[in-house]
């Protein structure tokens, strides 16, 4: 499987195969899976749902395409072709912004991020120009009103009637590998785990450092906030570890459970 993910109320499982199709799982119920009509011709890089629910978002070749999971049909409602200048130009990630009106792409060979209006006839509606490598993130806040991205940097956006902003300048990091990346509950704190086996939090809102970076046995490859926001959870898959530290107050590097 090359990608994964759980639809917002956790029932269905969407997952990305090597032979470029996308299966829905209803988990609960195993005897509940259908496939996608295959449509992409090549390695599928992100899948995300909707806030509802009821659509499920696919990035692979050079099409962003838009699935509606609960009218029972297996093709795309929407395809979104990407049409960059370079012959290999790809959205490595895509999410939905917003109550899902907006659809947000990272570029890397074309360095920029990208907004597309779904419904739209001409549905790019934003270009900015961002300096990435191919290993992009992008992880959008609890309220949808926040972006955050990763590679070669580390970006706070606010998204607000459908456009892209900065938030104040890069998030200062040591370390520029990034694994993995989370928001608290509330979006008042990010947290970024890194490659040298450190998680570094910022505040949300200031892009100050919270603490001193957290220090672990090995790569962070998952973070979790607990849901009262007072703790912070990192899994490895290698090492089949997870540790938790407490951050109600700034924390200390030493993990004091695992």
């Amino acid at each position: 499987l090359s990608e994964l993910a759980f639809s917002p109320d956790n029932s269905l499982l969407a997952y990305a195969d090597d032979a470029h199709c996308i299966g829905l799982w209803h988990w609960q119920t195993p005897e509940r899976q259908y496939h996608l009509s295959e449509g992409h011709t090549d390695y599928i890089r992100s899948l995300c749902f909707s806030p509802n629910a009821e659509l499920l978002l696919s990035a692979s070749d050079k099409t962003i395409r838009v699935w509606n999971i609960r009218s029972g049909t297996a093709l795309p409602f929407r395809v979104i072709d990407i049409d960059g200048a370079l012959p290999y130009d790809h959205a490595s990630a895509a999410i939905f912004a917003e109550s899902g009106n907006r659809i947000i792409s990272a570029h890397p060979f074309d360095h920029s991020l990208k907004v597309w209006d779904p419904d739209a006839e001409d549905p790019l509606k934003q270009r900015i120009d961002w300096s990435s490598y191919t290993d992009v993130r992008l992880l959008v806040s609890p309220n949808r009103g926040r972006l955050l991205s990763t590679s070669t940097s580390i970006q706070l956006w606010n998204m607000i009637n459908g456009e892209l902003s900065k938030v104040g300048h890069n998030l200062e990091a040591d370390y520029r590998e990034v694994c993995s990346a989370a928001f608290s509950p509330d979006g008042s704190r990010v947290a970024v785990g890194f490659a040298d086996r450190t998680i570094q939090i910022w505040d949300a809102e200031t892009g100050r450092k919270f603490g001193a970076p957290l220090h672990s046995h090995c790569k962070a490859q998952t973070l979790a906030f607990t849901p009262d926001g007072r703790q912070i959870m990192a899994a490895s898959t290698a090492y089949g570890l997870v540790h938790t530290w407490d951050i109600a107050t700034e924390p200390t590097p030493p993990p004091w459970k695992s």
